[in-house]
């Protein structure tokens, strides 16, 4: 796309905002560029600025320069230090050290931000510059205002960006300390001291690196220079320019990755994003291009252009709309060169990047940085002036027009914006008058032909931020397509009530093969007469590809492009319709098989239709689910069709003849309304019999038969015993029936089979069958039951234990030993004897305790109350297990053996 438009830019001033702020750059070692006519490469400047990275410039809203700094130090248009301009907090080491803000409303005052290197690591910082004092030259008033927040000046990075607010006049000027950007909002009050401040998740640990927003002020980049993999990275976030934030959605776009990112920057409609990388290890220089229009941006990268040996370098945005690019060779040696990127919203290599672009002389260098500017400062949304109904695409500005055929271009429609229209014929740019209505233009009137690019530059006025739109229309002239002027069209009278009376729906587009002769390259578009084509310059009302003509023979015109050209002839379309029969065929019912969906034959319906009509056996008759459907012959239905119901159309024709034409609803009747799901019933055994049901609700019971598989034939019946049983529910109008299976199972009370009761670990286990669904306590019936059958350190004496289901809770009693696990039998007064504890000898039949040394020799016979003093014919035995047993016999006379072993001690 040209850029003829930014010429205006500098013959007029009515606009009010726009890229001549950003005319002319001071940078490097006492070099610049000043962009005049921007259809040509800019003119290089000179200064006194000399840095290695950072630096800034201003001009006036007419391209003047007003003043340059790199941070520290601030030069007037006359290259002059001006008043209290030195010694500010930046540093010209510093990777952008400073950017330049206008007050808004106040063409007098700006405000110089400062970020300091990590050389000098002064901080975040900013300072006023009055341009109505020194004779007009600007004076630095005031000392600097502080914008660290308390972070330490060695932790803030060397980074800085602004844009346009989303309200008019205001700008954000966005900075990053470690993990945090801050967000300082400048408005005709001057610079807001609260911050907007956005965590975002990585932790920038060295501060050199580029960052950018982009011009529409809706995206965000990082670049961290690192020292290794670790700390290197370039992350991509959304911006909010209503609020100021910055959303933490990062995209990394070069995870694990041994280059450093350096510079970065979007082009001027923000769909792609430029980063530059520096490998240290091979001294080389990468420059890669992201798609931001798709899903995937990591995925987009392509490599534009690599250099060795070279070191890092800066990209900028310039008033053209070209990306400029800086490679110099090492750290502190320039180039005398500067590169670019012409076209920077195209793909991959077609963005044009050109090396040695601009030359600044053998003696002069452009170093590592680039000023850079309010980004806002670049954007000029694009639209479409060929055809404002139709996308920005490369190929939407070419314009091909038949000889002697007027054509009108057409803008934004914006209540009190300007409109500037130009002509760029055989390399002379003239301006047109302003047409009226101003955001149309007819070109070709007269029928001159004359081949150039038209040009229209809109800028609104307040209500959108004084927005600029630019379009352009590259016109050439050729002659008309050559087509069939007069073409016939013939359809059956198909689908309506009059199958004879000549008129019926026609698809024009069956007539598009004879009207083009088969043209593959031709967009053709249907009207009723030629004034109303010839007066659709946008082809936005033409007739609908399906068309009911209103009389027999009727004729229309038809209208022919050949693709990407607007250049078109006019033909002639008749529209014949030959007559037919209506035919008539009842509805198709079916039962539904889920969902309200069911699975037709067409087969069987296509013969009975045949049948029904008297058709030819061996006519074709086929199927389709839309009229449109069936005049376009495409979309024909399968013979099992699947389907919730609607109507069907078909249509009858045999050796070529019309036969008929006709259609009919497919219907889905409902299955009987009851839960498909087959049951499961388990129930006790003193709820039977049990009485179970379809699930038909009563109120519909009457619609229905029912067939059990015992024979029954009422909705409701009885069951006895456990069983297996199937209801089959039919409906009485519909004959669509449904199964469902019943498995009816009896469950009784839980039973206890079993009890262990180990004394050495006082664990009750509860042994049962295999009943499902139970759970257990000892003791309390009224307490918590638990799932677990085990029961641990249960005390000596006597429990009930319970186990509980659906059906009820079963219980037995359980006694516990108790008995201590050692004794010292050393007359000291403690433990000095061992016997059995909690014996209910009231409740339950006790033998005597006999104990056994390891061998199995009974030693001692104890009552169920006396004890034992380790004593064994009159000796104290050694210290060592021993082993006891006892019996117990409770009131049913169930007797349980107990054995256990204690250890005797000294």
């Amino acid at each position: 796309m040209k850029n003829y438009v930014y010429i205006l830019f500098f013959l007029f001033s009515f606009f009010c905002f726009s890229q001549k702020e950003a005319s002319k750059w001071l940078f490097g070692e006492k070099v610049g560029l000043q962009f005049l006519n921007l259809s040509d490469p800019p003119l290089v400047l000179r200064g006194e600025l000399n840095t290695l990275e950072g630096c800034a410039s201003i001009s006036d809203n007419d391209g003047n320069l007003l003043f340059y700094s790199d941070g520290s130090t601030v030069w007037d248009k006359n290259d002059d230090i001006m008043p209290n301009g030195t010694d500010l907090l930046g540093d010209e080491s510093s990777t952008q050290s400073a950017i330049i803000i206008p007050k808004p409303l106040d063409p007098d005052i700006y405000y110089l931000f400062t970020v300091g290197s990590t050389i000098v690591p002064s901080g975040y910082n900013y300072y006023t510059i009055d341009m109505s004092l020194n004779g007009g030259l600007g004076e630095v008033v005031g000392g600097n205002v502080n914008l660290t927040d308390g972070h330490g000046g060695s932790d803030w990075s060397e980074k800085i960006t602004a844009v346009q607010g989303g309200e008019c006049n205001t700008f954000w000027v966005i900075s990053l300390v470690q993990n945090l950007y801050y967000s300082y909002k400048v408005d005709e009050n001057g610079v807001d001291p609260n911050p907007i401040i956005s965590p975002v998740d990585f932790l920038a640990e060295t501060s050199r690196g580029y960052l950018k927003v982009s011009p529409d002020g809706t995206k965000i980049v990082a670049a961290h220079q690192g020292n290794d993999e670790a700390s290197n990275g370039c992350f991509l976030y959304s911006f909010n320019n209503q609020t100021g934030q910055v959303i933490n959605d990062e995209i990394s776009l070069f995870p694990n990755s041994i280059d450093q990112p350096y510079g970065v920057e979007f082009s001027s409609q923000g769909n792609k994003l430029y980063v530059s990388t520096y490998e240290p290890n091979a001294n080389v220089y990468k420059l890669f291009q992201f798609s931001l229009e798709t899903t995937n941006v990591l995925n987009s990268k392509v490599l534009i252009h690599t250099e060795s040996p070279a070191f890092r370098g800066g990209l900028q945005l310039g008033p053209d709309l070209k990306i400029y690019v800086t490679i110099p060779e090492e750290y502190t040696v320039g180039t005398n060169y500067l590169d670019v990127i012409h076209n920077p919203e195209l793909d991959g290599a077609a963005c044009d990047f050109e090396e040695d672009y601009i030359f600044f002389g053998s003696d002069s260098y452009s170093m590592q940085g680039l000023p850079p500017f309010i980004q806002s400062f670049f954007y000029t949304q694009k639209i479409n002036i060929v055809n404002p109904y139709e996308p920005i695409t490369s190929v939407s500005s070419n314009l091909s027009l038949c000889e002697g055929f007027p054509y009108t271009l057409e803008g934004p429609e914006i209540q009190g914006a300007d409109y500037l229209w130009t002509l760029t014929a055989d390399g002379i740019t003239t301006i047109l008058p302003t047409p009226s209505p101003p955001h149309q233009l007819t070109i070709n009137n007269t029928g001159n032909n004359i081949l150039g690019t038209y040009e229209l530059v809109v800028t609104s006025l307040g209500e959108d931020c004084d927005i600029q739109y630019f379009g352009e229309a590259d016109v050439s002239y050729t002659t008309p397509p050559n087509i069939n002027s007069l073409v016939f069209l013939n359809s059956c009278d198909f689908f309506d009530s009059d199958s004879t009376d000549g008129t019926t729906t026609f698809n024009l587009n069956n007539s598009i093969y004879d009207i083009t002769h088969n043209y593959a390259n031709a967009d053709v578009y249907f009207y009723l007469n030629d004034s109303d084509a010839v007066n659709d310059t946008y082809n936005q009302n033409s007739l609908p590809e399906f068309f009911n003509n209103t009389s027999p023979n009727q004729i229309i015109t038809t209208k022919v492009y050949e693709n990407d050209s607007n250049c078109y002839g006019l033909g002639q379309l008749v529209l014949n319709a030959t007559p037919s029969e209506a035919l008539h065929t009842p509805n198709y019912n079916n039962c539904e098989i889920e969902d309200g969906v069911s699975i037709f034959n067409l087969s069987s319906k296509r013969e009975e239709i045949k049948l029904q009509n008297g058709l030819p056996p061996n006519s074709e008759l086929l199927f389709f689910t839309s009229i449109e459907d069936a005049l376009a012959n495409t979309n024909t239905i399968e013979e099992n069709y699947e389907s919730s119901g609607g109507p069907i159309y078909y249509y009858v024709i045999n050796n070529g003849s019309c036969l008929g034409s006709g259609s009919f609803n497919l219907v889905v009747n409902p299955l009987p309304p009851i839960n498909k799901d087959d049951v499961e019933i388990e129930a006790c055994e003193f709820n039977f019999p049990l009485v179970i049901n379809s699930s038909i609700p009563y109120t519909l019971q009457q619609n229905y038969f029912f067939e059990w598989s015992n024979g029954s034939l009422n909705n409701e019946i009885s069951i006895q015993d456990e069983q297996n049983l199937t209801v089959n529910v039919i409906d009485k109008i519909t004959g669509c029936e449904i199964s469902k299976s019943y498995q009816i199972t009896k469950t009784t009370p839980p039973i206890i089979t079993d009890i262990d009761v180990n004394i050495d670990t006082r664990t009750v286990t509860v042994y049962t069958p295999e009943n499902i669904n139970l759970s257990f306590i000892l003791d309390n019936p009224n307490g918590i039951f638990q799932q677990e059958n085990v029961f641990l350190n249960v005390s000596p004496g006597i429990h009930n234990v319970y186990v509980s289901n659906e059906c009820g809770v079963s219980q037995r009693e359980i006694y516990v030993l108790g008995f201590p696990k050692f004794f010292t039998p050393n007359d000291d007064g403690m433990h000095d004897t061992w016997k059995v504890k909690g014996l209910e000898t009231a409740r339950y039949s006790i033998s005597d305790i006999q104990i056994f040394d390891r061998y199995g020799k009974l030693l001692k016979i104890l009552r169920p109350n006396e004890q034992w003093n380790g004593i064994f014919n009159g000796e104290k035995l050694p210290p060592t297990d021993y082993w006891f047993k006892l019996n117990i016999r409770d009131s049913n006379a169930i007797e349980t053996q107990f054995t256990g072993h204690f250890s005797l001690v000294q």
